[in-house]
């Protein structure tokens, strides 16, 4: 029998609301509810009806590809004018099984939207792993080193910002981290990074802009002190403190605290599905 089918969302619901917005509002005002509702999508709506959904990941790449013109195209375009919105979406009841709920999560690589009486709340990525304490004691058997992943993007803190979107994006990957000389993590980035600056970034590409060469870098908008584990630290351990600080990357460190993996949230909503198979 499949634990996770046997426990619904409203077990582990959030209460964070997701913002409405029409399809005519400008992208100022959908990255002004999103920031201010400290959520990763919001819903977008025309005659009362909803159209569809923009994640982070599409509004972090809208804002790097326009960044040097964000000033002006967050209250010039509408969200209808651009490329912004995801159509297909899944809108959950609180009764729904978590497992349906991952494999969404996995699929689209966003948050779940949750109907509650007629308002949308979101449950994250980050906090679906909680669920891993259903085999606390197969994570406690584990260390970090077992679960992470080897895969990371790795750059300086003058790596420019355009750059470094690029590099994780073109991995597909949704983050960086940012490295000493030592190759210490000193800080990481990540696509609601991106979107929660926007208007320090646009502030800063004004003041830039006649001089291109003066690059916009990584350093801005990175999240710092960065958290990270050891790699020999219990597997549950290292999930615990993800939990308690709400993130979805923890970078993993050797002796010398020198970064050799990550453990990505998807990474651990997949083996989650994976270890309901098997039991």
């Amino acid at each position: 029998m499949s634990r996770l089918t046997e426990i619904s969302l409203e077990d582990i619901l959030v209460k964070r609301r997701i913002p409405v917005v029409a399809e005519t509002d400008s992208i100022a005002t959908l990255l002004k509810q999103i920031t201010k509702n400290r959520v990763t999508v919001a819903l977008v709506e025309k005659d009362g009806d909803i159209r569809g959904i923009t994640p982070v990941s599409n509004l972090a790449e809208f804002i790097v590809k326009n960044l040097w013109d964000l000033n002006t195209v967050l209250n010039k375009f509408s969200i209808r004018d651009v490329d912004i919105m995801q159509e297909e979406l899944q809108i959950f009841k609180p009764s729904d099984n978590v497992l349906n709920a991952i494999n969404y999560t996995l699929r689209e690589k966003s948050s779940l939207v949750v109907d509650i009486e007629g308002e949308y709340h979101e449950i994250s990525p980050e906090d679906l792993i909680s669920l891993f304490l259903l085999w606390e004691e197969y994570f406690n058997k584990r260390n970090l080193e077992e679960l992470m992943n080897r895969e990371i993007v790795k750059v300086p803190p003058t790596q420019s910002l355009v750059s470094t979107f690029n590099k994780y994006k073109d991995k597909n990957l949704d983050s960086a981290v940012i490295t000493n000389v030592m190759n210490n993590p000193i800080g990481i980035v990540t696509n609601t990074d991106y979107v929660y600056s926007y208007e320090e970034l646009a502030s800063k590409a004004m003041e830039i802009k006649p001089d291109r060469d003066i690059k916009l870098t990584v350093d801005t908008v990175m999240t710092n002190p960065v958290i990270f584990e050891f790699s020999d630290t219990k597997a549950a351990d290292g999930l615990t403190k993800m939990v308690e600080n709400d993130i979805g990357h923890l970078p993993i460190v050797n002796e010398n605290e020198e970064i050799i993996g990550m453990i990505y949230k998807y990474d651990i909503l997949e083996k989650l599905v994976k270890i309901d198979e098997a039991t």
